[in-house]
């Protein structure tokens, strides 16, 4: 057998290995394609074929973000609810087909806060934290489960004490997070 022969099987083995061997890290999902359809997910060290079978990763870490801002009457932000939640991808085969998640996760997020000041007092929106919270939580993983995610907590920091300014939320349009919400539905 000949050097050239020898390079050249080097060679083709070097290419396939790059192409077909994927690691997963400790808080990735690999979702595996084959002929545009998920077909398995893996979180180790794994083969593809090439050309055959195409991968994309999921991140399944939990991703704390700050609870996004209302806009008040003028239209200027104002930070009515000041907060964070948590959430992450438990279900990577139905979050791996979503195009832009965590405006996604905002929206179902200020859907549901939306909802329940629509039901609640002003005096339990002042005193009923523990529960405002719970409740919102309670809506916004019935409608995150369609995408794949799970909410784990959320801390709300503070409401607004003016009257007026709470009914804001309560009053304001969201036509951008509406549409958001009905993709998902």
């Amino acid at each position: 057998m000949n050097i050239e022969a020898l390079l050249l099987l080097f060679f083709t083995v070097g290419l396939f290995t790059r192409f077909s061997l994927r690691v997963v890290g400790p808080s990735q999902r690999l979702v595996i394609f084959q002929n545009g359809q998920a077909i398995k997910v893996v979180d180790s060290v794994t083969w593809l074929l090439p050309f055959i079978q195409t991968s994309k990763l999921v991140d399944t870490s939990r991703i704390s973000q700050a609870i996004p801002t209302f806009y008040d009457a003028s239209r200027t932000q104002t930070a009515l609810v000041l907060g964070t939640f948590e959430y992450y991808v438990c279900e990577p085969l139905k979050a791996v087909g979503v195009d832009n998640l965590r405006k996604k996760i905002e929206g179902i997020v200020m859907l549901a806060l939306q909802r329940v000041f629509e039901d609640a007092t002003i005096e339990q929106c002042l005193t009923e934290k523990a529960v405002i919270e719970t409740r919102v939580m309670e809506i916004a993983n019935l409608k995150s489960a369609a995408l794949g995610v799970a909410l784990t907590s959320l801390k709300i920091d503070s409401f607004p004490r003016h009257r007026q300014l709470l009914l804001q939320i309560t009053t304001m349009p969201y036509i951008v997070y509406w549409q958001i919400v009905e993709e998902v539905q």
